[in-house]
């Protein structure tokens, strides 16, 4: 897959004019001003002073006309705001304007989808299944880029004492997943394969953050996580686990930047920067594992060698093009078919290419 280069994309000085030719939904939704919850674990990038109108335009290359307000960004466990931050590039970009960022973390996207109807974030890191439910069930959010592809990160596993070896032999046992999540889709999907339906398990719903848990305490036969989840088992328990399967093959296991429709129309300008440092954080990925190592380690407090062996299989991908609105197409029809929403939603009404085409991050 051909790989583009933010130092090109962001030569070119994007202004308001040339936002002129983006078109936006206008929808209910939030600037970050509305009084509500969000996680205790926020964490204020730029500090907020009054916007400078002389300030210039950024490294970016892309202008920014807002001023003077408070920004909230959702992330869950994904590498690039830690890089973003450790940079500071959310300070030399927003700070000159008044701008500041705040950096929520989450558990899992179903949280997510909580705090943007409660008026809480203005972006947020997704799997394709939240982001669909969410539209399907009245939240104005649109898919605006891609973070990454990470078909071998999403695990179907089970103790190495168990004697389940194949998804056929979960007929009956209790599986642990968090509903609503890529995971989800992607359990139903090897339970198809195998001839089962959800309705031939026990299924649990929890945090993706607890799937190793539960699974060490005996409480579920299997469980669906991350692989950093069962890495940071082992390590500090000894535990051993055995894979049963992963999402090889089955396109849901993208990972999506998502924006609040009325955000995006008011703010354009923040959306398009956004956007440009997200894909600059993940060229930096890209090119420099260990610091990315070094740096996602001390934000998360996770061990170095369990994110140097993450690594591999999350796919970081900055760029967007027509595979996110053809697997979108796909995930909606899959996520209907199973009574997972109960309303059609159309791709164009939940993705927006717009963006990512604007800061030279597409490709054909």
């Amino acid at each position: 897959m051909k790989k583009i280069s933010f130092k090109t994309a962001s030569r070119v000085l994007i202004t308001l004019a040339a936002l002129g030719a983006l078109v936006f939904t206008t929808a209910c939704g939030s600037s970050g001003s509305e009084t509500a919850s969000v996680p205790s674990t926020t964490i204020t990038a730029s500090a907020q002073e009054p916007g400078d109108s002389a300030a210039g335009v950024p490294f970016t290359g892309i202008e920014v006309t807002s001023r003077d307000i408070e920004v909230t960004i959702a992330e869950q466990g994904y590498y690039i705001v830690p890089i973003i931050l450790e940079k500071g590039w959310f300070d030399e970009v927003f700070a000159p304007y008044g701008i500041k960022i705040n950096i929520a973390k989450f558990n899992n996207g179903p949280e997510m989808l909580e705090a943007y109807t409660a008026g809480a974030i203005d972006f947020a890191q997704l799997g394709l299944q939240p982001a669909v439910s969410g539209a399907a069930n009245g939240v104005d959010i649109k898919t605006i880029s891609l973070i990454d592809d990470a078909e071998q990160n999403i695990l179907l596993v089970t103790r190495g004492d168990s004697d389940i070896q194949t998804v056929e032999d979960l007929r009956g046992k209790k599986v642990a997943v968090t509903i609503g999540s890529n995971g989800h889709s992607f359990l139903i999907k090897r339970l198809e394969e195998a001839g089962l339906t959800v309705d031939d398990i026990q299924l649990i719903n929890i945090d993706f953050n607890t799937a190793a848990t539960v699974l060490e305490a005996g409480e579920v036969d299997v469980s669906v996580g991350y692989k950093t989840i069962f890495d940071n088992a082992t390590k500090d328990n000894g535990t051993e686990f055995r894979i049963i399967a992963d999402a090889t093959g089955l396109g849901i296991a993208k990972s999506i930047l998502t924006v609040k429709d009325e955000f995006a129309t008011e703010h354009p300008d923040i959306v398009l920067n956004i956007v440009a440092l997200f894909g600059k954080a993940i060229e930096f990925i890209e090119e420099n594992p260990e610091e990315t190592v070094r740096i996602a380690s001390d934000y998360y407090g996770t061990d170095p060698d369990i994110i140097r062996n993450a690594l591999p299989v999350q796919n970081y991908n900055n760029h967007g093009n027509n595979e996110i609105a053809s697997d979108l197409e796909g995930y909606i029809g899959f996520m209907y078919d199973n009574g997972l929403i109960t309303v059609q939603v159309n791709v164009e009404d939940i993705y927006d290419d717009s963006y990512v085409k604007a800061v030279g991050l597409y490709e054909e």
